[in-house]
């Protein structure tokens, strides 16, 4: 197992490659593929902001907002609103600034996951 290996079960497309309706899912999907017990199936690991492979630690996939759907289509010049709003921005009218940076600083996943997976819920519930 390996980064190549990671990429086609978790990050099957470059963000940049990734159509607009399907960008959230996308990174949801990414995101998960950060969780250890997925880190330690595919041989990879977090290290600054980077998923690095064991074998070859020079091949590696930055985790920020050149690696974001999202980001690739709503965030522009320090704004989340480009190209209609962020489906986050627009669930929680916020941006996932607090998350990243539980990530940035402690490589923790799980708060970005759970709100990825919390705005999905969100976009999906039927209109009252």
């Amino acid at each position: 197992m390996s980064l190549a290996s990671w990429k086609e079960e978790f990050y099957p497309v470059r963000a940049i490659e990734c159509k607009k309706e399907q960008a959230l899912d996308h990174s949801i999907l990414k995101w998960t593929g950060l969780l250890p017990e997925n880190l330690k199936k595919h041989g990879v690991f977090l290290q600054n902001q980077y998923l690095k492979d064991f074998k070859d630690p020079d091949n590696l996939l930055a985790i920020d907002g050149s690696s974001c759907a999202l980001c690739v289509w709503h965030y522009a010049e320090g704004w989340c609103v480009v190209e209609g709003a962020c489906p986050i921005y627009l669930a929680t009218r916020r941006e996932c600034g607090k998350e990243y940076g539980l990530f940035a600083r402690e490589a923790q996943v799980l708060p970005m996951l759970n709100l990825l997976q919390q705005v999905k819920e969100a976009l999906n519930a039927p209109q009252a």
